[in-house]
């Protein structure tokens, strides 16, 4: 019973079956194609002595492409293998080889046999005859040029065969030829160039072909090699403000102008870097945060910098840095020393930033080079208030317009003019002024001293000169009036 079973399943199955487009093949040059297909899903296999089979699989079809050694002569024969595990199928096909110049040393295949029928294909030639006509195409080496460029190369071309016109095919895009047909004599060379502009990277493949009527005499490969272009452009504002206890954001903009894909990294001296990658073509906007702190008072350079592996870019900005607000002086005042030999500036700072104020001191001018001006630093922290003071010695009796600087390092904070500081006075000037200022009294003091004077002496006078009644009782009058109670009152403070 088994064996009645396998009987029946083998005689139900379906044999596999193969075929080829073609039983034989003749080469005009040193590549062909054939087609092979079975009637079922199966995987197919090349065996040839001389050519190297690269097979293209796509279902239950491949395709077979053929590479012959150059100086190979004669036919070969090829075997076709089509399985699909538990059934195999296989057809010869023979290939004709003519080579298309002359070598000095020929690889011989079997004896020539008849073609039994030529694929219809710009590779493959039914009537050619290599003894009649033979054009040899010389190509540089691989040329390299950046993507954008257009390549120009000399192609040689050598009739080593009879004479004849023979035109140039060109197959590749973006590939043109400077000329495409020649009238050439046996043994006659020309050159004509071929024209390859680059528009993508990577290595790009011309594939030339000389032809006789339908016929192809020679073929050869053309390359250019075309590299990608790197370029990139970096923009930021000319100038912008910021305060000295915040932050300058720059508005940076970097565009690839390349040809490949490029990362960036922007940075500058008082920033983190910041990573960008961009398509050719792309741009994209980056804020760079930078402490000002880190700056100096008023304009400032600071350069960005975007670089990548292939390329840099550099721009500059003008940061101009501002005092902070508050940053306050909260009272000025100048207090003169009893000797009015030296006055005093005392100046009260409150630092309102998060970083501390360092170095503050004060400059005084408006005064005589002469006078002497002796000043403390000191460093306010953050959130704090101080008192700053600078003296000056006077060192002559000129006067003087005094203005006061406030400074933090070498950086202006604020500046206010002062109240003129008299001329030093003199030592008479010294007593009246103080008597003015200190002694009421002693000045009617003086004034009762100075009547008391007049009236002896005016007293004495009339003793001396007056006899008369009239000029007596005049006497009498004047003492009334100067000792009079009235008008001593006038005097007191």
């Amino acid at each position: 019973m088994f064996w009645i079973f396998v009987l029946l399943l083998l005689g139900n199955s379906q044999a596999l079956t193969m075929g080829t487009n073609v039983d034989a093949l003749k080469l005009s040059g040193t590549i062909g194609e054939i087609y092979a297909y079975a009637d079922q899903p199966a995987a197919f296999s090349v065996s040839a002595p001389y050519s190297i089979a690269d097979i293209k699989q796509a279902g239950d079809n491949a395709k077979i492409l053929l590479s012959a050694p150059q100086c190979l002569y004669g036919t070969e024969e090829i075997t076709i293998v089509a399985a699909n595990g538990t059934q195999s199928a296989e057809k010869k096909v023979y290939l004709t080889h003519e080579p298309r110049y002359s070598c000095e040393n020929y690889i011989f295949a079997r004896p020539q046999v008849q073609a039994l029928s030529i694929q219809k294909s710009m590779v493959f030639s039914s009537e050619f005859d290599p003894t009649k006509y033979s054009l040899e195409i010389t190509v540089p080496l691989c040329a390299k040029a950046k993507v954008g460029d257009t390549v120009v190369q000399k192609i040689g071309l050598l009739n080593a065969g009879a004479s004849g016109t023979f035109v140039i095919q060109a197959e590749g895009e973006h590939a043109f030829l400077g000329q495409d047909a020649f009238n050439l004599q046996a043994r006659e060379a020309t050159e004509f160039p071929l024209i390859v502009k680059g528009v993508q990277s990577g290595r790009k493949w011309i594939e030339l072909s000389a032809m006789r009527g339908r016929q192809v005499v020679s073929e050869a490969r053309a390359c250019v090699e075309f590299e990608d272009v790197y370029k990139a452009e970096l923009n930021v504002p000319k100038k912008i403000e910021a305060k000295q206890c915040g932050f300058a954001t720059i508005d940076a903009v970097i565009e690839n102008k390349g040809t490949g894909e490029d990362s960036y990294t922007i940075k500058s001296d008082y920033s983190a870097p910041v990573q960008v990658t961009l398509k050719p073509g792309d741009k994209a906007k980056v804020d760079i945060p930078i402490n000002a702190s880190l700056l100096r008072l008023n304009e400032n350079v600071v350069v960005i910098s975007a670089i990548s592996r292939n390329v840099e870019a550099v721009a500059a900005v003008v940061i101009d840095v501002k005092p902070c607000e508050p940053l306050v002086v909260a009272q000025i005042s100048s207090v003169y020393s009893a000797d009015g030999n030296e006055v005093n500036f005392t100046v009260e700072v409150t630092n309102e930033q998060d970083t501390p104020l360092r170095d503050v001191s004060i400059a005084v001018e408006g005064i005589p080079a002469e006078w002497k001006v002796s000043a403390e630093k000191k460093t306010i922290a953050p959130h704090s208030k101080a008192n700053v003071t600078a003296a000056v010695l006077r060192t002559t009796e000129a006067e003087a317009s005094p203005k006061i600087t406030l400074y933090s390092g070498d950086s202006p904070i604020t500046q206010k003019s002062l109240e003129k500081i008299p001329a030093k006075p003199s030592l008479t000037g010294r007593i009246f002024e103080g008597a003015a200022d200190n002694a009421p009294w002693l000045v009617l003091a003086i004034l009762v001293l100075v009547a008391a004077f007049m009236f002896v002496r005016t007293s004495h006078i009339v003793s001396e000169h007056c006899d008369s009644q009239d000029d007596r009782e005049k006497l009498g009058n004047i003492k009334d009036e100067v000792t009079k109670e009235g008008y001593v009152e006038k005097f007191k403070p």
